[in-house]
């Protein structure tokens, strides 16, 4: 039928945002968006063309360090930061007062017609997801991050289930 992939393609994955509305769940699923950036979108093969993507703001990825703060007190922080919707994970909707739908969306998977491709790159989502609920906090990555990006995910994703 001729059906392209435009140019500027993502797909995005919505998730249940109730999983992340916890201090220590939030602060992982921060730090994977914010420290891990380079090598998801390597691994994932995210499209440099989308124009609508940016990395989280440094604010807030000083915000999750700090310690024993209540989940309102995440939220009412994290909304004065001013979040957008147009960051490689959307996380408005987990810190609004009053949300929409109660959705994490992830926004950095390449546009695709291989539904193959696209199930593979967000089975890979999905381990570290979950191993964001892992109350231990998420590492920066190491070395190896940047020689093999897909196998330091998958590290990573792992890593929660030997807790």
């Amino acid at each position: 039928l001729g059906f392209t992939v435009p140019a500027e393609a993502a797909v995005h994955l919505h998730l249940d945002g109730a999983p992340f509305r916890r201090p220590a769940a939030f602060a992982n699923l921060v730090r994977l968006f914010g420290h891990w950036r380079v090598p998801l979108w390597e691994a994932l093969g995210t499209n440099s063309a989308c124009r609508r993507l940016a990395p989280l703001p440094d604010e807030l990825l000083q915000l999750v360090e700090r310690r024993d703060q209540s989940w309102v007190e995440v939220c009412t922080a994290a909304r004065g930061i001013g979040l957008t919707k147009y960051a490689d994970v959307n996380l408005t909707q987990l810190v609004s007062a009053r949300p929409a739908r109660d959705t994490v969306e992830v926004r950095i998977l390449p546009g695709s017609i291989d539904a193959s491709a696209i199930v593979q790159a967000a089975a890979l989502v999905e381990g570290l997801l979950l191993r964001c609920l892992d109350d231990s906090p998420i590492p920066r990555p190491d070395g190896g991050a940047a020689q093999d990006p897909a196998g330091a995910l998958l590290d990573l994703a792992a890593s929660g289930a030997r807790r």
